[in-house]
């Protein structure tokens, strides 16, 4: 899996993965541009968020590292930015 990263509107630069020809991305990074992550050093906790898309796993870049991470397709980060009304 291919590592990179991509402008997407309205959240800025999302880190993606390429799976068998396909772009995926980064649940934490599109949930800290809307402001949905958790805060791990003061405790803020936030709602539960539903997603419906396909999920792979993969290595995100942080700090100098390779971490395990959580990626969703192109419809799931749509269904973030903008909502449905149902």
């Amino acid at each position: 899996m291919k590592v990179t990263w991509e402008r997407v509107d309205g959240l800025g630069g999302i880190q993606t993965a390429v799976k068998e020809g396909e772009t995926f991305y980064s649940l934490l990074d599109a949930l800290d541009a809307i402001g949905l992550k958790p805060s791990w050093k003061n405790g803020t906790e936030k709602q539960p968020v539903r997603l419906s898309g396909r999920i792979v796993c993969g290595l995100r870049f942080v700090d100098g590292n390779y971490i395990e991470s959580v990626f969703i397709d192109k419809e799931c980060l749509d269904g973030l930015i903008r909502p449905s009304s149902s």
